[in-house]
């Protein structure tokens, strides 16, 4: 206590004071004390020695805006695609990568389509990030009859020339959490044929099998 003293009154200088008492609050916290809890309100701490996770991988696909119709009423509102992902997950316990396709037939894309499961986990496994994935095709019809147009997406790639119908990058939407489970929304959007294909994570969480807790 003395040598805090002592350097205490060295420090003349107002900025180094206040410097020092920013250090010691870190250090310490108020009146030596360790750290307070988090505000009330946000998730517990997650013991990972018990509590795993598994994710289900799902899609949707709708129109970026309205549907231009033409001839008949509905035939530019009728579609039929198939969307490709290429899903990454690795984890102890849940190691997978490769590309799956869906087909979405017949649906209207001012409605949009249900969600199709693409993957899921088949056991609960440890935590370590979110599976990382990437809509690399977008392939099928819109309308029917003469009012059919060919859909053939693609992303853009180092090396070849731009997709005369590109696949942009998924941007996140807001993510919504409850009841032990997560759900994570990106967006990806088709440039000319005016697609949005919504890329669904849900991460659910699971007791870890032989955990200690």
């Amino acid at each position: 206590m003395r040598i805090l003293t002592t350097r205490w009154r060295a420090l003349r200088v107002p900025w180094l004071r206040m410097s020092a008492l920013v250090v010691i609050g870190v250090l310490f916290g108020p009146a030596g004390s360790p750290a307070a809890p988090s505000a009330s309100g946000l998730r517990p701490p997650i013991d990972y020695r018990s509590a795993g996770i598994r994710f289900q991988i799902l899609a949707s696909i709708k129109a970026t805006s309205e549907i231009v119709t033409s001839g008949a009423p509905d035939n530019r509102d009728r579609a039929s695609l198939a969307v490709k992902l290429r899903i990454s997950t690795h984890a102890v316990g849940s190691n997978f990568f490769g590309e799956i396709t869906q087909t979405f037939a017949d649906f209207r894309l001012s409605e949009g389509s249900g969600d199709r499961l693409f993957w899921q986990d088949t056991l609960c496994h440890q935590r370590r990030g979110f599976p990382k994935i990437t809509v690399v095709a977008v392939d099928g019809s819109i309308g029917v009859g003469r009012g059919m147009s060919v859909v053939k997406a693609r992303p853009r790639h180092i090396g070849v020339l731009l997709p005369a119908d590109e696949i942009g990058p998924g941007r996140r939407e807001p993510a919504i959490a409850g009841q032990g489970r997560t759900v994570i929304v990106y967006r990806s959007q088709t440039r000319s044929s005016h697609l949005a294909i919504d890329v669904k994570t849900i991460a659910i969480d699971c007791p870890l099998v032989g955990s200690a807790g």
